[in-house]
């Protein structure tokens, strides 16, 4: 049997002032694209195959449905034809893949998705009182039995809009299942403990934002298909333009209340070996600095802050 995932990209902004292929997801597109994504994990629909539209709301959708499953955003494949793409352009990316994969999953546009959807399968569907048949972010389930897949010989499993899922993600938590306001991989983090040696001392690259005083250190979502330690450098050149050698072994684990739940995160310290500045400077709206460890441990908003310094100081020689 051949399966197939037809989703509509997310609700994006209007975006006057950009190229239509520039728009990006609102954040309720967002949020309906991991809604699908959470749908499919549990109903054991993992895609083999995801092709998407490059356009940067398709692209965005594929890659935060993707996640929630666990596919590395990596391995979402593009295609310049799929951009606007018609019935017969759409069919003609799938038809090839369906000779190497059971479930390919589309992210594209109206009104070709849609178009293509009525194509497909054996009965056309009737369009609904609003007149929307794939709204943003709608996902149609087809399944063949074909040996040689066609046009008009496919079966809908199932039309899924996001509207009409729980607004919460399932989280197994000591063997219950509570909900929470993000997927459950959102709560697995990690980050690095930014230092250089500089005349001497030990000193730790922090950072602050204009709405916080207390220093932070960059952090965040382990992301699909990387290590905790890859996933902590990415984060460090993404929030401050840094880049080093992060120590594979980690100083330790912490948590953090988040998104109506508690983070999990994993520390890693990293040796830097490329600043945008000297001393201090502003990347993305925040302000990062080099500080002494005494000056970092009482300020820093991490739990455990001064703990993580003596492994540090440790490890590097300076304790």
């Amino acid at each position: 049997m051949a399966e197939l995932l037809l989703l509509r990209h997310g609700k994006a902004e209007v975006g006057a002032d950009k190229d239509d292929s520039e728009r990006t997801l609102k954040t309720r597109g967002k949020r309906d694209a991991q809604r699908i994504g959470h749908w499919l994990q549990q109903h054991d629909l993992q895609p083999d195959c995801i092709i998407s539209s490059p356009a940067e709301r398709a692209l965005l959708t594929a890659e935060k449905c993707a996640k929630v499953m666990g596919i590395p955003a990596a391995n979402i494949e593009t295609d310049d034809e799929l951009y606007l793409g018609s019935p017969e352009t759409l069919w003609e990316h799938l038809q090839p893949r369906l000779k190497h994969y059971q479930r390919i999953m589309l992210v594209a546009h109206n009104p070709g998705l849609e178009q293509l959807l009525q194509q497909l399968l054996d009965e056309p569907l009737a369009i609904p009182d609003d007149g929307k048949l794939m709204p943003t972010a709608a996902l149609a389930h087809l399944s063949t039995d074909a040996s040689i897949p066609t046009p008009g010989h496919w079966q809908l499993e199932k039309l899924i809009r996001p509207r009409t899922l729980p607004r919460l993600f399932a989280f197994e938590e000591n063997g219950l299942t509570v909900w929470r306001d993000r997927p459950a991989y959102y709560y697995k983090q990690s980050g690095v403990l930014a230092y250089r040696i500089h005349e001497g001392e030990l000193q730790l690259l922090m950072f602050k934002t204009l709405n916080n005083p207390l220093w932070k250190l960059a952090k965040g979502i382990i992301e699909p298909g990387l290590s905790a330690a890859e996933s902590a450098a990415k984060e460090a050149w993404e929030e401050l333009g840094i880049r080093g050698e992060v120590d594979p072994e980690p100083l330790g684990d912490t948590r953090h209340a988040k998104w109506g739940g508690e983070c999990d995160l994993r520390l890693f310290a990293m040796r830097v070996t490329a600043t945008p500045a000297e001393d201090q400077w502003w990347h993305d709206k925040r302000f990062c600095q080099w500080l002494s460890p005494e000056a970092a441990a009482p300020s820093c908003v991490i739990n455990g802050m001064g703990h993580f310094i003596q492994q540090l100081r440790a490890r590097v020689g300076h304790d």
